[in-house]
């Protein structure tokens, strides 16, 4: 069963199933207690390590490594024991503990040189390198990365000098080595552009760019800037995209261009604000996953006590006569039904208390988006409209020349322009007919203002969409939101149908166009976070989501879940 276990939740998570792996993993750790086998259990720890590692459960990740750890140094095998503090020193530099990655990093390198594993010590230095940078030890990086540049040459390992690369580029700038960046990041791009590696050719575009910055070649550092800019946001990747934002900043601050500074460096920091609010709500759901795991533990603990005294009575009682046999028979049955019922209550519970988390992740985020864009409309929507009444007001008693009036008047249309941006922007967070008028008007206003402002021939089609709870009707639109804005940015269609239908206890949302299609599989699995938002909305309200498509058809979802009224 445990042998199982391990080859099976390998394959669930090559296919992204990592809380079911998860789950396995843990009745590997129970089976391989109940049959007292050390190195089964410690294989079983780094497993289920691995997959709360995949599905970004961090601490509970680095709980179950240090666990297997334990079980590995006790036996002495040195090849796992280094493997295992390179992975919980990865494991502590995303968890920003960087003087622990540091420890283990020093383990995972000594280990390695004395099994004479090069790849292991590449990877190790490499690692170690980042942590030594992230405490500011910027000599003892150098050397880590200098060492396991040596190897990965050796090795000929392409994708790790591609890493090393952008590692050590990060490196010189905080060194103020910039006479030396153009190289290092020449190197990155040339290697990842020829890889295929879209993510690390967009960083080493920036790292470019910041070194034509520092060259003072700007117009160079500029173009470098917004390609890199371009594809993290084709690939959604908001940090990437964060630090983009404050590269271009930069530029244009050299380029004393201060509104379009200020705008990026606008950008930059909404940006970092929403990475940080992500990031707090994993943390939450993260410990509350960890709470529910002691939880389960504890109890299959009891459970296990109350199974070895029952055993022990049963065994004290088969020396009685054949009626008393007869009668433990029947008490082994009435038992073995109250643990299936109690088993049965504990996975109810955690449904609930799973349920309630994820329910109370998405009101948070609908309270903090509708407070965002009050503040927007009525703080800075304001003071906007105040000052163009201001300029309009102080136009007629200014004498200027041709140009300084043609230049007063440049600068109100660029503050109508920028009043209307932040009303689209509030509008999108929580659109106001939303909120007074139901869901049908604001899905008609949402399909109308798309076709206005895009190329796209949008249908809006409402069959008694009204009457949901507040919740549901946010869930609708946010999901038929994040459909028609995939379309337009993904699809290349010309026409788009929506549809939003209540039948009896069932809705359904139905979002077709003739765009140029996908192949399902292929590009589900590099979806970026949009998609990630609707299955965790679907999921949440127990729905089904079915995608119809194929190159150059179109593609056809179609989302359906019971209500309750």
């Amino acid at each position: 069963m445990i042998k199982y276990i391990n080859n099976y939740t390998y394959i669930l998570n090559l296919v992204s199933k990592y809380d079911s792996s998860l789950l396995l993993n843990q009745e590997a750790i129970r089976l391989s207690g109940a049959i007292d086998d050390s190195v089964m259990m410690g294989k079983a720890f780094f497993n289920a390590g691995t997959s709360a590692r995949l599905s970004d459960k961090l601490r509970l990740a680095v709980q179950y490594y240090l666990e297997g750890q334990r079980i590995f140094e006790r036996h002495g095998d040195a090849a796992i024991e280094a493997r295992g503090h390179d992975i919980l020193q990865s494991l502590y530099e995303n968890l920003d503990q960087f003087d622990k990655a540091k420890e283990h990093g020093r383990e995972a390198v000594a280990l390695s040189r004395v099994q004479n594993d090069s790849l292991l010590l590449m990877n190790a230095l490499a690692n170690l390198g980042m942590s030594y940078a992230e405490l500011n030890q910027l000599d003892s990086a150098e050397q880590a990365y200098n060492e396991s540049l040596r190897i990965c040459r050796l090795l000929k390992n392409d994708y790790s000098e591609n890493i090393l690369m952008l590692n050590i580029g990060d490196l010189y700038v905080n060194q103020k080595r910039f006479d030396q960046l153009r190289s290092v990041y020449s190197r990155a791009l040339a290697i990842s552009t020829a890889m295929g590696n879209m993510e690390n050719t967009g960083i080493a575009l920036r790292g470019l760019a910041i070194a034509h910055l520092y060259q003072k070649d700007f117009s160079t550092a500029l173009a470098f800037g917004r390609r890199a800019l371009s594809i993290a946001d084709s690939l959604h990747v908001l940090s990437e995209k964060q630090k983009c934002f404050s590269t271009l900043a930069n530029i244009h601050f050299a380029l004393q261009d201060v509104a379009t500074a200020g705008s990026f460096s606008k950008q930059a920091a909404m940006l970092a604000d929403s990475i940080n609010n992500q990031r707090l709500q994993s943390d939450i759901a993260e410990l509350e996953t960890i709470y529910l795991v002691r939880q389960k533990e504890d109890r299959l603990k009891q459970q296990q006590n109350s199974l070895r005294q029952k055993g022990n009575l049963n065994y004290a009682l088969s020396a009685l006569a054949i009626l008393l046999m007869v009668s433990l028979v029947l008490v082994w049955r009435t038992w073995q039904q109250k643990q299936r019922l109690q088993m049965q209550e504990i996975d109810r519970l955690e449904q609930e208390k799973q349920l309630a988390a994820a329910e109370a992740i998405m009101q948070g985020e609908e309270q903090e988006r509708s407070r965002l864009a009050k503040d927007l409309h009525d703080g800075l929507g304001g003071m906007l409209s105040g000052i163009k009444f201001s300029l309009q007001h102080t136009k007629g008693n200014v004498l200027l020349d041709e140009e300084g009036q043609a230049a007063f008047e440049k600068s109100i249309v660029m503050l109508d322009q920028s009043i209307n941006e932040m009303r689209r922007i509030a509008h999108n967070m929580m659109p106001e007919s939303l909120v007074k008028f139901g869901l049908s008007k604001a899905l008609t206003d949402f399909c109308h203002d798309m076709q206005q402002s895009s190329q796209l021939s949008i249908s809006c089609h409402l069959l008694d969409a009204d009457n949901l709870s507040k919740g549901e009707a946010i869930s609708v639109y946010r999901i038929v939101q994040e459909l028609v804005n995939n379309v337009l940015k993904h699809a290349g269609a010309s026409e788009v149908v929506v549809q939003v239908t209540r039948h009896e206890r069932r809705l359904s949302i139905t979002v077709e166009d003739n765009g140029r299609g996908m192949s399902v599989a292929d590009d589900l699995a590099s979806a970026g976070i949009g998609w990630a938002n609707i299955r965790s909305r679907v999921h949440f309200l127990k729905g089904e989501v079915d995608i119809q498509s194929s190159p150059d058809v179109g593609t056809s979802v179609h989302i359906e879940w019971p209500i309750n009224g």
